[in-house]
């Protein structure tokens, strides 16, 4: 499951480029069998019901016979504080036996008085049984700093408080 942690790292990583430079976050389809590069793909759904059906069509029909997978795409985690806007990761992992994960990167749009700014990712599915949260985080945070540019704009732009 960490080579997958690590690739929602680098899917999260582009996502917040994308916002950074204030387009529009595509929902993006990314891959990788063993080690090479990841490939990516932008799906062409734009209502959030039919990027939810096209997501899991896409990760359910591993086409490119992957060994993980990672959609991406612009929404919302609900907080005590109220609604915030995240980069939403649905994870699959095709290796021994399939394992799913959904998380969360809440981030703090440009218009928002404080500026761009992107929080603490958060699993919105407990961690897998036998995997230690801390070391999925380091995981997912080499998938961010993989990212040459997103790894740049994350250390600039992170707000840790939340």
């Amino acid at each position: 499951m960490y080579q997958c942690i690590e690739l929602a790292g680098f899917a999260a990583a582009q996502a917040v480029c994308c916002l950074f430079d204030r387009q529009p976050l595509l929902p993006l389809a990314f891959a990788r069998c063993a080690s090479q590069a990841p490939t990516l793909s932008v799906l062409t759904a734009r209502t959030p019901d039919a990027i939810a059906i096209q997501g899991q069509t896409w990760l359910d029909a591993n086409h490119t016979g992957a060994d993980e997978a990672v959609i991406a795409f612009d929404g919302f985690v609900t907080t005590p504080a109220g609604r915030k806007d995240a980069v939403i990761l649905d994870l699959r992992s095709y290796r021994d036996r399939v394992r799913q994960m959904r998380m969360a990167v809440p981030y703090r749009p440009h218009h928002d008085p404080a500026g761009f700014a992107v929080h603490r990712p958060k699993f919105i599915v407990s961690a897998p049984e036998g995997h230690d949260v801390e070391a999925l985080q380091q995981a997912f945070f080499r998938g961010v700093f993989a990212h040459d540019t997103g790894g740049r704009i994350w250390t600039a732009c992170a707000d840790q408080r939340w």
